[in-house]
């Protein structure tokens, strides 16, 4: 029996994994869960010499989604089927006796297909499920060949009935499925981008007007702990004009000019509250603000002024939990198994501020971003 075999990549988000699946056209098939076989599945029209009919099976495999709780499951699944476009028979040669026979051939392949799906779950790799896909084929045709003699196509009643029992039995020991068992690994890794809003008070708030920020960041976690990393970019208001020093030079920063700001967190945060859909995480840790503005001047370099301050900074993570994925297929490029969350993120910070040359004070903070963090996963 001619063997076919495909294979496709899925990308979910920037987090690939692989999905196999037969290319057949769907609506040419009939799988073995949809009941027993009839002559309207036999629908080609076609005859060899000696040959009353010939029934063209495979095992196919498609990507399903199963949802437990909260978690969406995403794992291989293969299916014994019945391509009804290259399945034939002699309208002369049609009889319960040869359909039986059919039918029989048919559970032998779900037999077969059960038996791959045990390697599927122990979640092989893509060349890896290739072989066994390869080896389980050959394994049915070699069965088919002894059952097409010892039957003669069926028309040995006896023999019929002795196989018949066998692969009933053998269907009852291999069960269609298995519950897939896993736990997250204790490393984890995010990505987040959105909107903020940063509002200086003291004397500091004399100097700057508020700002709304583009907001980027990397997360770094181990178990409950976590390392969050996020950089902000904006523009600023002068409220005052600002003289400031550095570089062997002046500069005023004249009243209602704009002046760049940006603002880095490093922070460590600890897990207070995490499950399902939830996550509160308070976080301490260091900002680094930058206030800057190009000088230029004619006939000089430019050369750019800065406000640096590296100082304290505290605040509250929540993240919603919107929706969560494990894939037991290893991934394309890294060969790793993930589970993936997507997630509504805000953040409430407070970062210090002190600069000796004219303010001090505080930089509160909002953030809203969307935030995707992942962790391998080991399947038991």
């Amino acid at each position: 029996m001619k063997r076919i075999f495909f294979l496709s990549l899925l990308i979910l988000g920037i987090f690939p994994f692989p999905t196999i699946q037969a290319k057949e056209n769907p609506d040419h098939q009939k799988k073995w869960t949809e009941g027993r076989l009839s002559w309207s599945d036999f629908q080609a029209s076609g005859q060899a010499k000696g040959v009353s009919s010939q029934m063209r099976a495979w095992i196919g495999i498609s990507n399903t989604k199963e949802q437990k709780g909260n978690i969406a499951l995403l794992r291989p699944t293969s299916y014994a089927y019945i391509d009804r476009s290259l399945s034939w028979v002699d309208p002369n040669a049609k009889s319960d006796r040869l359909l039986r026979y059919h039918q029989a051939s048919f559970d032998l392949l779900e037999l077969y297909r059960r038996k791959f799906q045990r390697e599927l779950d122990k979640s092989i790799s893509q060349t890896e499920a290739d072989g066994f896909h390869r080896h389980f084929m050959k394994a049915y045709d070699d069965q088919l060949a002894v059952m097409r003699l010892e039957t003669a196509e069926g028309t040995n009643e006896e023999k019929m009935r002795e196989w018949e029992l066998y692969i009933r039995k053998e269907l009852n020991a291999e069960a269609e499925a298995i519950d897939i068992r896993y736990s997250p690994m204790a490393f984890g890794y995010g990505l987040n981008i959105g909107a903020g809003y940063i509002s200086p008070t003291g004397t500091l708030a004399d100097a700057f007007s508020p700002t709304a920020q583009f907001v980027i960041g990397l997360d770094f976690s181990y178990r409950k702990w976590h390392l969050y990393t996020e950089a902000g970019i904006s523009q600023v208001k002068n409220r005052a004009d600002i003289l400031v020093s550095g570089k062997g030079t002046t500069a005023l920063w004249k009243k209602n000019g704009h002046t760049d700001f940006s603002m880095i967190h490093v922070d460590a945060g600890y897990d207070f509250i995490d499950n399902s859909k939830f996550r509160l995480a308070p976080f301490v840790g260091i900002a680094v603000t930058d206030y800057s503005r190009v000088k230029k001047e004619s006939g000089k370099d430019k050369v750019n002024m800065h406000i640096l301050d590296v100082n304290a900074s505290f605040g509250l993570c929540f993240d919603y939990k919107f929706a969560t994925i494990a894939s037991i297929s290893p991934s394309f490029w890294l060969g790793h198994r993930e589970m993936i969350t997507s997630a509504i993120r805000t953040k409430v910070f407070v970062g210090m501020a002190r600069y000796d040359s004219f303010a001090k004070g505080a930089l509160i903070g909002v953030s809203l971003s969307y935030s995707c963090s992942g962790r391998m996963i080991r399947v038991r």
